[in-house]
């Protein structure tokens, strides 16, 4: 009998070619190395250009809180608009580089998946890299719209607070479900544009592009892709817990020693990121085993004519029961 497990699946090949998790892991962190220098360097070079005159040098160092407040808004005073242009600059080009690299490395890793034996052929349709650019892009704009209706929940939430006068409590109540409607919201969607990202490179039956690959899947076979979205979502959360709980027990042992503390929690952060991005390959292995549609390792025996347990030999026509030939009237 054919034990089809799809998350097992993705475990057995994480951990045997463990060669294709580090290549998603490469595109992944090589991205958030550059986001984080060029992030730093805007910073930097931000407060670089801050003008601190001999007055406010002197008031900052009063160490007084209300003068050295004083001498900060002086600073800060009408660079908000410079540090504004220039963060919307970094914002787009980190935009317009995840958009392209996670293009390229959603290709080249999933490839890499479907040149296991037994997987699936890649899909032979042209044009696969333009639908992989556009997901990445309906991606990228779906986390914006994210952060912009967060912000404008907290405004509105604001808002109705100072010409309604409500309950304080209210409002915050108001203002949280709101975020966890959008959380919900995004969640879906964006699961929906990453899963369909993987599943149109490897996705045969369609000859055209297919923005929407995951929706078709999740039709088809409704519980094989529900179960294996919950259970490495309740992976992630494991993982989330452990490292909070991880980072709480460090900060009682560590205890003042901040820069062995920072050093710490770096790597843990980073340890967290190599387990994620391990659970992303298994997943994403796990769901074109369900386009699939059957155990790749059956498929291969069935499709070489190699006997299986269960199936038996060749039928034998010379037996008369199994044979195909009518019996002669008697």
């Amino acid at each position: 009998m054919n034990s089809f497990s799809p998350i097992g699946a993705g475990f057995r090949l994480v951990f045997l070619r463990p060669a294709i998790a580090l290549g998603e892991i490469a595109w992944r962190w090589s991205f958030a190395a550059v986001a984080w220098i060029l992030g730093g360097a805007l910073l930097f070079e931000y407060l670089d250009t801050l003008p601190v005159g001999r007055v406010e040098n002197f008031i900052l160092h009063t160490g007084q809180p209300f003068l050295v407040w004083r001498a900060l808004r002086n600073i800060f005073q009408g660079s908000l608009l410079r540090f504004t242009e220039a963060t919307i600059l970094a914002v787009l080009g980190l935009m317009i580089a995840w958009i392209l690299l996670a293009s390229v490395g959603r290709l080249v890793v999933v490839r890499a998946i479907l040149s296991e034996p037994g997987m699936p052929e890649p899909s032979p349709r042209k044009g696969i890299l333009s639908t992989l650019l556009s997901l990445n892009f309906l991606r990228a704009a779906l986390v914006l719209a994210t952060k912009l209706s967060a912000l404008g929940a907290a405004l509105a939430a604001s808002s109705l607070w100072a010409s309604t006068h409500i309950a304080a409590a209210d409002a915050v109540r108001m203002f949280f479900l709101v975020w966890f409607a959008i959380g919900a919201i995004w969640l879906v969607l964006n699961w929906l544009l990453a899963t369909s990202a993987v599943l149109t490179v490897a996705d045969q039956r369609s000859q055209q592009r297919n923005f929407l690959s995951a929706v078709r899947v999740l039709q088809q076979h409704p519980g094989p892709v529900l179960v294996t979205a919950i259970a490495f979502g309740i992976l992630q959360m494991l993982g989330i817990a452990a490292v909070c709980g991880a980072a709480l027990s460090l900060l009682v042992i560590v205890g003042s020693h901040a820069v062995a503390l920072l050093f710490l929690e770096f790597a843990l952060v980073l340890v967290y990121s190599l387990v994620s991005d391990f659970l992303h390959v298994a997943a994403m292995v796990a769901y074109i085993r369900i386009l699939k549609g059957e155990d790749p390792a059956v498929a291969v025996q069935i499709a070489s004519g190699t006997d299986l347990p269960g199936y038996g030999a060749s039928v034998d026509r010379d037996e008369l029961i199994l044979s195909d030939l009518p019996l002669p009237a008697i």
